[in-house]
């Protein structure tokens, strides 16, 4: 039964059939790149970051580190 009805799915119902979808990129819109064995943790991350309490915690003083940073990023955790 699940299989027919996956046979029979059509996703237009869910993207509006008749509309111009139109992509939108930019901060807080567009995810992380998929390393290929990634995609669990991206989306876990995504989350987070999608909750104002957590995302303002973890910002906080990010701007001021940044501009101030002289390491490397790949090697320090906090950048």
């Amino acid at each position: 039964m699940n299989l027919e009805a996956n046979l029979s799915l059509t996703l237009s119902k869910a993207l509006e059939k008749g509309k111009q979808l139109t992509p939108v990129f930019g901060p807080g819109r567009t995810g992380m790149i998929n390393l290929g064995n990634s995609c669990y943790m991206n989306s876990v991350v995504q989350v987070l970051f999608a909750m104002p309490e957590i995302r303002d915690h973890l910002l906080a003083g990010a701007a001021d580190y940044l501009e101030t940073f002289l390491g490397e990023a790949p090697t320090d955790y906090r950048c």
